[in-house]
């Protein structure tokens, strides 16, 4: 999915964003030697180069709020950071920690990704996370809420099999995405999630779960 986002605009600046995160934290975040995933490894996991797609909307607008969803210690996004000059990275994750490679205090928010009310609209241009545990009927208006006019977001839930019909009723269906999935003897597919859970569902495909992978993007309205 290409995205288009002539329109696209930074609603919320920097310093709102990281006096939200400071103030977000229950207590002092912990230290920690253990590494969270990093760029390329979540890259590989996506199908997708959170770089390139970076690059694209700092061109446009010069500079961009980046969120790491699940993010650990932000490591991925503080590398992202580094990797493209405009960006500034920003994690959300229910019990983050501080690494030396990772993202400082103030731009970690200890929120939970099925409610991110604290985070104002329309506020990350780019988000990406791998292996969601959600509950997707929260997490995608969520997520959709928190993205800027015309961002993306890159990401893949954990057992979404069994989430599939869930993720069909929403409001967001229409434009969701499927990117690059390998699902038992279903070869790769590209475009809207509805027709694909429509195979799974209604076609009578077997489904494989050892091999299953779906890979997701989300643009929000201009």
């Amino acid at each position: 999915m290409s995205p288009s986002h002539k329109h696209a605009r930074k609603p919320v600046t920097v310093t709102t964003l990281e006096r939200i995160a400071a103030a977000s934290h229950s207590k002092p975040l912990w230290r920690t030697d253990a590494l969270s995933d990093s760029l390329d490894f979540l890259a590989r996991m996506l199908y997708f180069d959170p770089a390139e797609l970076a690059k694209s909307y700092v061109e446009d607008f010069g500079g961009i709020c980046v969120c790491e969803m699940g993010c650990g210690t932000g490591i991925a996004v503080r590398e992202l950071e580094e990797k493209v000059p405009g960006v500034r990275g920003f994690g959300v994750d229910l019990r983050p920690k501080l690494h030396r490679k990772g993202l400082p205090e103030n731009r970690i928010f200890e929120v939970d990704l099925n409610d991110m009310s604290c985070i104002p609209d329309g506020s990350f241009h780019v988000m990406f996370g791998h292996n969601m545990n959600t509950d997707v009927t929260r997490f995608i208006p969520e997520m959709d809420r928190v993205l800027a006019p015309d961002g993306l977001a890159f990401f893949d839930i954990e057992n979404w099999f069994f989430k599939g019909n869930l993720i069909s009723t929403l409001p967001q269906i229409s434009r969701l995405m499927i990117a690059r999935p390998s699902i038992g003897d279903i070869p790769e597919f590209d475009g809207p999630f509805l027709d694909f859970i429509k195979q799974i569902l209604g076609g009578g495909k077997e489904v494989d779960m050892r091999s299953h992978a779906v890979n997701m993007d989300l643009q929000s309205l201009g």
